[in-house]
């Protein structure tokens, strides 16, 4: 399961869980201290509840999405291109975007981006015919 599911799933048993609880307690409690309360007037609560419920799974579905993207999108671009260059194409590089980022992700990227130049160095003077490959400048990985 990918952390963005994760998230989310967290996220609406986290909410929903007290939600729940307290609105079956609140329409005890109104039952106990209402006594002869209608039928009708229980049912209108459940069915307020329901809605309330609704509306904090929309919530907290909307919000999980808009934090997932911010954190899941820039590591799968960081993962592509590590996947890069693990396989041997030095031809890549990392998203500006991503390095000019100025949170954790911005500083993951910017470590990122200093490895490969490390590692981009090490093999011009370990290996002076990858220069010209290498000279062709990089590639941006845009997923």
């Amino acid at each position: 399961m990918r952390i963005r599911s994760k998230l989310i799933i967290t996220l609406l048993i986290i909410s929903l869980l007290p939600l729940v609880a307290l609105e079956v307690l609140t329409v005890e409690i109104i039952k106990e201290e209402a006594g002869a309360v209608s039928q009708q007037l229980i049912d209108q609560l459940y069915s307020l509840s329901g809605l309330l419920t609704l509306f904090f799974v929309m919530f907290i579905l909307l919000s999980g999405l808009v934090v997932s993207n911010s954190i899941t999108k820039p590591l799968e671009k960081l993962t592509a291109v590590m996947d890069d260059i693990s396989q041997g194409k030095l031809d890549t590089s990392i998203d500006p975007k991503l390095k000019g980022s100025d949170d954790e992700i911005g500083a993951l990227a910017g470590a990122f981006d200093r490895t490969l130049v490390s590692l981009k160095l090490a093999m011009r003077q370990s290996a002076p015919e990858l220069n010209t490959r290498l000279e062709k400048g990089p590639r941006h990985r845009r997923d």
